[in-house]
Protein backbone atom coordinates (compact mmCIF):
# COMPACT_ATOMS: atom_id res chain seq x y z
CA UNK A 1 0.00 0.00 0.00
CA UNK A 2 0.91 3.58 -0.77
CA UNK A 3 0.77 6.24 1.33
CA UNK A 4 0.14 9.21 -0.33
CA UNK A 5 3.50 12.42 -0.20
CA UNK A 6 1.27 14.80 1.56
CA UNK A 7 0.40 12.13 3.98
CA UNK A 8 3.95 11.78 4.45
CA UNK A 9 5.15 15.04 4.50
CA UNK A 10 2.19 15.85 7.39
CA UNK A 11 3.40 12.65 9.81
CA UNK A 12 6.88 14.27 8.96
CA UNK A 13 5.73 18.01 9.76
CA UNK A 14 3.79 16.60 12.70
CA UNK A 15 7.34 14.35 14.24
CA UNK A 16 9.43 17.72 13.58
CA UNK A 17 6.70 19.86 15.34
CA UNK A 18 6.81 17.25 18.36
CA UNK A 19 10.30 16.93 18.82
CA UNK A 20 10.79 20.55 18.94
CA UNK A 21 8.32 20.90 21.83
CA UNK A 22 9.97 18.13 23.40
CA UNK A 23 13.45 19.76 23.10
CA UNK A 24 11.79 23.03 24.29
CA UNK A 25 10.69 21.30 27.20
CA UNK A 26 14.13 19.95 27.84
CA UNK A 27 15.83 23.18 27.41
CA UNK A 28 13.15 24.83 29.97
CA UNK A 29 13.77 22.44 33.39
CA UNK A 30 14.99 24.17 36.20
CA UNK A 31 18.22 23.72 37.70
CA UNK A 32 18.26 20.54 39.98
CA UNK A 33 19.76 21.41 43.30
CA UNK A 34 20.46 20.08 46.53
CA UNK A 35 17.69 21.42 49.14
CA UNK A 36 18.87 19.46 51.89
CA UNK A 37 22.13 20.78 53.06
CA UNK A 38 25.38 19.20 53.83
CA UNK A 39 28.51 18.29 52.67
CA UNK A 40 28.03 17.55 48.70
CA UNK A 41 29.95 14.34 47.75
CA UNK A 42 29.98 12.02 44.70
CA UNK A 43 30.62 7.85 44.94
CA UNK A 44 32.65 6.68 42.13
CA UNK A 45 30.54 3.39 41.76
CA UNK A 46 31.06 0.92 38.98
CA UNK A 47 27.55 1.88 37.20
CA UNK A 48 28.02 5.22 37.70
CA UNK A 49 28.63 8.63 39.73
CA UNK A 50 26.33 8.11 42.94
CA UNK A 51 25.60 11.92 44.47
CA UNK A 52 25.54 12.02 48.39
CA UNK A 53 25.42 14.67 51.12
CA UNK A 54 26.71 14.07 54.42
CA UNK A 55 26.53 16.23 57.72
CA UNK A 56 26.99 15.50 61.43
CA UNK A 57 28.83 13.37 63.65
CA UNK A 58 28.20 9.89 65.57
CA UNK A 59 26.39 6.68 64.44
CA UNK A 60 25.82 6.93 61.13
CA UNK A 61 22.36 6.51 59.36
CA UNK A 62 22.37 6.37 55.70
CA UNK A 63 18.82 7.92 54.13
CA UNK A 64 17.31 6.17 50.89
CA UNK A 65 14.56 7.80 49.15
CA UNK A 66 11.53 5.58 46.97
CA UNK A 67 10.82 5.54 43.31
CA UNK A 68 9.33 6.92 40.95
CA UNK A 69 8.96 9.99 38.68
CA UNK A 70 11.49 13.00 40.18
CA UNK A 71 12.52 10.81 43.08
CA UNK A 72 15.46 11.80 45.31
CA UNK A 73 17.15 12.28 48.76
CA UNK A 74 15.00 15.07 48.90
CA UNK A 75 11.91 13.86 50.49
CA UNK A 76 14.42 13.35 53.79
CA UNK A 77 14.64 16.99 53.98
CA UNK A 78 12.64 16.91 57.70
CA UNK A 79 14.56 14.78 59.08
CA UNK A 80 18.38 14.68 57.19
CA UNK A 81 19.96 18.38 59.39
CA UNK A 82 17.45 17.86 62.38
CA UNK A 83 19.40 14.37 63.07
CA UNK A 84 22.27 15.55 62.07
CA UNK A 85 23.15 16.89 65.87
CA UNK A 86 23.75 13.44 66.91
CA UNK A 87 24.23 11.27 64.31
CA UNK A 88 26.52 10.88 61.02
CA UNK A 89 23.92 11.46 58.28
CA UNK A 90 24.56 10.61 54.90
CA UNK A 91 21.65 10.94 52.42
CA UNK A 92 22.23 9.65 48.29
CA UNK A 93 20.35 9.49 45.12
CA UNK A 94 19.77 6.65 43.39
CA UNK A 95 21.64 5.77 40.51
CA UNK A 96 19.03 7.23 37.84
CA UNK A 97 17.66 10.05 40.38
CA UNK A 98 18.07 13.25 41.45
CA UNK A 99 21.53 14.05 40.65
CA UNK A 100 23.16 10.75 40.53
CA UNK A 101 24.41 9.63 37.05
CA UNK A 102 21.33 8.07 34.74
CA UNK A 103 23.71 5.70 32.67
CA UNK A 104 21.94 3.58 29.66
CA UNK A 105 22.29 0.44 31.65
CA UNK A 106 19.63 -2.75 32.64
CA UNK A 107 17.84 -0.67 36.14
CA UNK A 108 16.76 -3.49 38.17
CA UNK A 109 16.12 -3.88 42.00
CA UNK A 110 19.58 -5.94 42.16
CA UNK A 111 21.62 -3.39 41.73
CA UNK A 112 20.05 -1.03 44.21
CA UNK A 113 20.36 -3.62 46.79
CA UNK A 114 24.05 -4.19 45.87
CA UNK A 115 24.34 -0.46 45.59
CA UNK A 116 23.82 0.26 49.13
CA UNK A 117 25.63 -2.51 50.63
CA UNK A 118 29.10 -0.94 48.67
CA UNK A 119 28.16 2.27 49.67
CA UNK A 120 28.23 1.35 53.11
CA UNK A 121 31.67 -0.38 52.84
CA UNK A 122 33.19 1.92 50.41
CA UNK A 123 31.63 5.20 51.64
CA UNK A 124 30.68 4.74 55.46
CA UNK A 125 33.20 2.59 56.44
CA UNK A 126 31.78 1.15 59.00
CA UNK A 127 27.78 -0.44 60.05
CA UNK A 128 25.39 2.03 59.59
CA UNK A 129 21.94 2.44 60.87
CA UNK A 130 19.30 3.03 57.40
CA UNK A 131 16.41 4.94 56.93
CA UNK A 132 14.67 4.28 53.89
CA UNK A 133 10.99 4.38 52.45
CA UNK A 134 8.95 2.66 49.67
CA UNK A 135 10.97 0.39 47.09
CA UNK A 136 14.19 1.60 48.71
CA UNK A 137 12.75 0.39 52.16
CA UNK A 138 12.59 -3.22 50.42
CA UNK A 139 16.45 -3.20 48.45
CA UNK A 140 17.15 -1.85 52.58
CA UNK A 141 16.33 -4.97 54.10
CA UNK A 142 17.35 -7.50 51.37
CA UNK A 143 20.92 -5.81 51.74
CA UNK A 144 20.75 -5.81 55.67
CA UNK A 145 20.06 -9.86 55.88
CA UNK A 146 22.57 -10.84 52.71
CA UNK A 147 25.07 -8.33 54.66
CA UNK A 148 24.26 -8.35 58.04
CA UNK A 149 27.53 -6.87 59.61
CA UNK A 150 26.54 -3.70 57.51
CA UNK A 151 23.62 -2.51 58.82
CA UNK A 152 22.95 -2.09 62.40
CA UNK A 153 18.84 -1.29 62.27
CA UNK A 154 16.18 -0.38 60.02
CA UNK A 155 13.72 2.29 60.07
CA UNK A 156 11.19 1.17 56.69
CA UNK A 157 8.76 4.37 55.81
CA UNK A 158 5.53 2.08 54.01
CA UNK A 159 7.64 -0.30 52.39
CA UNK A 160 7.03 -2.30 49.20
CA UNK A 161 8.15 -5.73 48.83
CA UNK A 162 5.28 -8.05 50.91
CA UNK A 163 2.17 -9.34 48.63
CA UNK A 164 2.13 -6.17 46.44
CA UNK A 165 2.40 -5.63 42.99
CA UNK A 166 3.31 -2.46 42.42
CA UNK A 167 3.08 -2.24 38.73
CA UNK A 168 0.45 -5.08 38.83
CA UNK A 169 -1.77 -2.54 35.94
CA UNK A 170 -1.88 -3.87 32.85
CA UNK A 171 -1.23 -0.46 31.40
CA UNK A 172 2.41 0.06 33.28
CA UNK A 173 4.05 -2.51 30.88
CA UNK A 174 2.37 -1.45 27.50
CA UNK A 175 3.57 2.50 28.94
CA UNK A 176 6.87 1.27 29.58
CA UNK A 177 7.30 0.31 25.98
CA UNK A 178 6.00 3.34 24.49
CA UNK A 179 8.08 5.13 26.36
CA UNK A 180 10.90 3.88 24.43
CA UNK A 181 9.48 4.64 20.89
CA UNK A 182 11.70 8.06 19.72
CA UNK A 183 10.00 10.90 19.87
CA UNK A 184 6.30 10.02 20.65
CA UNK A 185 7.75 8.57 24.07
CA UNK A 186 10.06 12.12 25.42
CA UNK A 187 6.56 13.19 24.67
CA UNK A 188 4.42 10.73 26.27
CA UNK A 189 7.08 10.93 29.19
CA UNK A 190 6.84 14.64 29.26
CA UNK A 191 3.24 14.41 29.85
CA UNK A 192 3.35 12.12 32.66
CA UNK A 193 5.59 14.51 34.46
CA UNK A 194 4.35 18.09 33.31
CA UNK A 195 4.00 20.60 36.34
CA UNK A 196 0.47 19.97 36.89
CA UNK A 197 0.55 15.92 36.81
CA UNK A 198 2.91 15.85 39.63
CA UNK A 199 1.08 18.49 41.29
CA UNK A 200 -1.95 16.09 41.08
CA UNK A 201 -0.03 12.71 41.89
CA UNK A 202 1.32 14.22 44.86
CA UNK A 203 -2.00 15.65 46.21
CA UNK A 204 -3.68 12.28 45.26
CA UNK A 205 -1.17 9.62 46.11
CA UNK A 206 1.43 10.71 48.40
CA UNK A 207 0.71 13.72 50.93
CA UNK A 208 -2.59 13.17 53.05
CA UNK A 209 -2.21 17.27 53.20
CA UNK A 210 -2.17 18.63 50.10
CA UNK A 211 -0.98 21.96 51.48
CA UNK A 212 2.92 20.04 51.95
CA UNK A 213 2.50 20.15 47.85
CA UNK A 214 4.07 23.61 47.65
CA UNK A 215 5.63 25.21 44.49
CA UNK A 216 8.81 24.47 45.67
CA UNK A 217 8.12 20.89 46.09
CA UNK A 218 6.91 20.87 42.39
CA UNK A 219 9.57 22.38 41.23
CA UNK A 220 12.03 20.10 42.68
CA UNK A 221 10.23 16.86 41.74
CA UNK A 222 9.84 18.46 38.02
CA UNK A 223 13.60 19.32 37.94
CA UNK A 224 14.74 15.55 38.62
CA UNK A 225 12.46 13.88 36.76
CA UNK A 226 13.88 16.07 33.75
CA UNK A 227 17.74 15.42 34.26
CA UNK A 228 18.88 13.66 30.49
CA UNK A 229 18.22 10.19 31.21
CA UNK A 230 15.75 10.51 33.92
CA UNK A 231 13.37 8.65 31.95
CA UNK A 232 15.81 5.22 32.00
CA UNK A 233 15.24 4.26 35.36
CA UNK A 234 11.00 5.11 35.74
CA UNK A 235 10.70 3.19 32.78
CA UNK A 236 12.04 -0.04 34.37
CA UNK A 237 9.42 0.97 37.28
CA UNK A 238 7.31 1.50 35.08
CA UNK A 239 8.05 -2.25 33.42
CA UNK A 240 8.30 -4.38 37.00
CA UNK A 241 11.84 -4.58 36.85
CA UNK A 242 12.15 -2.27 39.89
CA UNK A 243 10.27 -4.71 41.96
CA UNK A 244 11.78 -6.85 44.43
CA UNK A 245 10.18 -9.49 46.44
CA UNK A 246 11.62 -9.60 50.14
CA UNK A 247 9.36 -12.36 51.83
CA UNK A 248 11.93 -14.71 53.05
CA UNK A 249 14.45 -11.86 53.64
CA UNK A 250 11.98 -10.35 56.23
CA UNK A 251 11.50 -13.80 57.50
CA UNK A 252 14.95 -14.03 58.44
CA UNK A 253 15.71 -10.40 59.40
CA UNK A 254 17.30 -10.15 62.94
CA UNK A 255 18.29 -6.27 63.19
CA UNK A 256 16.62 -4.10 65.28
CA UNK A 257 13.76 -2.60 62.72
CA UNK A 258 10.61 -0.39 62.48
CA UNK A 259 8.00 -0.26 60.49
CA UNK A 260 6.61 3.75 60.13
CA UNK A 261 3.35 4.15 58.10
CA UNK A 262 1.38 6.56 57.11
CA UNK A 263 -2.19 6.04 58.10
CA UNK A 264 -3.81 7.90 55.20
CA UNK A 265 -1.62 6.10 52.84
CA UNK A 266 -2.57 5.38 49.54
CA UNK A 267 0.11 3.19 47.29
CA UNK A 268 0.16 0.99 50.06
CA UNK A 269 -2.53 0.78 52.82
CA UNK A 270 -1.54 0.50 56.28
CA UNK A 271 -3.17 -2.75 56.00
CA UNK A 272 -0.26 -4.35 54.14
CA UNK A 273 2.00 -3.18 57.54
CA UNK A 274 -0.16 -6.91 58.69
CA UNK A 275 1.12 -9.01 55.74
CA UNK A 276 4.62 -7.99 57.51
CA UNK A 277 3.72 -8.48 60.98
CA UNK A 278 2.82 -11.65 60.23
CA UNK A 279 6.23 -12.71 58.76
CA UNK A 280 8.09 -11.00 61.30
CA UNK A 281 6.57 -10.63 64.71
CA UNK A 282 9.73 -8.94 65.96
CA UNK A 283 9.45 -6.22 64.28
CA UNK A 284 8.14 -2.88 66.01
CA UNK A 285 5.07 -1.00 64.43
CA UNK A 286 4.15 3.39 64.33
CA UNK A 287 1.31 4.35 62.52
CA UNK A 288 1.46 8.23 62.14
CA UNK A 289 -2.33 9.87 61.62
CA UNK A 290 -2.54 12.46 59.04
CA UNK A 291 0.28 11.64 57.02
CA UNK A 292 0.24 9.96 53.99
CA UNK A 293 2.95 7.98 51.91
CA UNK A 294 6.08 10.15 53.35
CA UNK A 295 5.05 9.91 57.25
CA UNK A 296 8.93 11.43 57.85
CA UNK A 297 7.94 14.70 55.91
CA UNK A 298 4.22 14.76 57.64
CA UNK A 299 4.90 13.43 60.70
CA UNK A 300 9.01 14.69 61.07
CA UNK A 301 8.69 14.75 64.81
CA UNK A 302 7.26 11.78 65.47
CA UNK A 303 9.40 9.56 62.66
CA UNK A 304 12.83 11.02 64.33
CA UNK A 305 11.74 10.17 67.59
CA UNK A 306 11.20 6.42 66.04
CA UNK A 307 14.87 6.85 64.43
CA UNK A 308 16.06 7.58 68.17
CA UNK A 309 14.52 5.22 69.81
CA UNK A 310 15.38 2.25 67.38
CA UNK A 311 18.83 3.02 66.55
CA UNK A 312 19.79 3.05 71.13
CA UNK A 313 18.52 -0.62 71.11
CA UNK A 314 20.99 -3.20 72.26
CA UNK A 315 22.78 -5.12 68.99
CA UNK A 316 21.69 -7.46 66.95
CA UNK A 317 21.09 -10.52 69.60
CA UNK A 318 21.53 -9.01 72.47
CA UNK A 319 17.28 -8.62 72.83
CA UNK A 320 14.44 -9.13 70.29
CA UNK A 321 12.99 -5.26 69.31
CA UNK A 322 9.61 -4.96 70.36
CA UNK A 323 6.18 -5.81 68.23
CA UNK A 324 4.73 -2.34 68.73
CA UNK A 325 1.62 -0.85 67.40
CA UNK A 326 1.20 2.84 68.22
CA UNK A 327 -0.48 5.90 66.91
CA UNK A 328 1.19 8.84 67.88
Amino acid sequence: MRIPYKSLAAIGAVAAGTAAVNTLIGQRTGLLENRIGGRERMYKWRYGDIFYTTSGGGEPILFIHGIGAGASSFEWRRNFLPLADHYNVYALDLLGFGLSDKPPVEYNAEMYVQMIAEFILDVIGQPSHVAASSHGAAYAVAAAVRHKPMIKSLILSCPTGIGVAETSSSIAPGLSALLRVPIIGTSVYYGLTSRSSIKSYLESKIYFDSAEVTTTVVDQYYAAAHQPGAERAVRAFMSGALNIDITQEFKELTQPAALVWGKEAKLTPVEVADRFIAINSGVRLDILPISGQLPHVERSDAYNAVIRDVTSRPPEGATAPPHKHTSL
